[in-house]
């Protein structure tokens, strides 16, 4: 329950990405804002942001960030490879503390004495494997040598690319943010100031859905380094954003008054 979202910019030279603060818990139900940002740097050039459970992805980026450290450039595949594998190896760890250890098994023994057990058993095993899961989406926004990128990685451990469409969103928000995308026909060409406010307004739209928060944080990612948008760029997208809302109730008034009138027509000719 939360919107994370990012768009390619300026001919696929840079990225901007957004998020709110929400944390939401279902045992027992809570929501609140948190003060930490949900765009996590994994290195200078990538970051991540995580929609559904607020644990889970804290030990995930530990992995990664260890399988990259120390590349000079770390390409994009090199990122999103290390995420795969962490995911992969994380939800695996999970299912074998939850289903194998209480029976004093770990998933390598089971593999390997799989022949040994009744058919029924080894079946029930594997659909347990087959089921679990880390239940977190992630957003992948960076660049390499090659250019901008968006990768979304979710459960089992499978990626999907945007660069083509030019941005991503997860999250409860993700339906609310790509409609707002689409309706400005967003393209990678944008400039980065179009893509600031489109990003911002698609992020203020998706607070729409249930789960979303109000806060909002954003960044700009650029080949060498990810920078956070600060106050002052913040209030100029708050004011553009209040004014282009503000500016419908004359139009929705206008409407109003011009279907009054041909329906009141419509009323007197029946």
């Amino acid at each position: 329950m939360t919107i994370c979202l990012g768009a390619i910019c300026q001919d696929y030279k840079t990225i901007v990405v957004a998020a709110d603060r929400l944390i939401t818990s279902y045992y027992p139900p809570i929501e609140f804002e948190h003060g930490t940002p949900k765009i996590e740097n994994i290195t200078n050039s990538f970051v991540a942001l995580t929609a559904g459970s607020a644990t889970e992805h804290t030990e995930l980026f530990q992995m990664t960030k260890s399988r990259v450290f120390g590349k000079a450039s770390p390409q994009v595949q090199d990122i999103i490879n290390a995420v795969k594998d962490s995911f992969v190896g994380l939800r695996m760890k999970g299912a074998e503390e939850k289903y194998f250890k209480p029976k004093g098994l770990t998933i390598e023994e089971y593999y390997k004495n799989i022949r040994l057990l009744p058919v029924e058993l080894a079946i029930t095993y594997d659909r347990i494997l087959e089921k679990a899961s880390l239940n977190i989406d992630i957003l992948i926004a960076g660049i390499d040598s090659t250019g901008a990128h968006i990768y979304q990685i979710s459960d089992p451990g499978i990626s999907d690319c945007f660069d083509a469409i030019g941005y991503g969103a997860i999250g409860s928000g993700y339906l609310h943010a790509a409609q707002n995308f689409i309706f400005n026909n967003y393209l990678p060409i944008y400039s980065l100031e179009g893509c600031l406010y489109v990003v911002y307004e698609s992020k203020r739209v998706s607070e729409k859905s249930p789960g979303v928060g109000e806060a909002t944080d954003m960044a700009i990612i650029t080949k060498n380094s990810t920078r956070t948008v600060d106050d002052k760029i913040m209030k100029v997208l708050c004011d553009l954003y209040t004014k282009k809302m503000n500016e419908r109730k004359p139009i929705l008034d206008e409407a109003e008054q011009a279907l009054k009138e041909v329906l009141t027509e419509g009323d007197s000719d029946a």
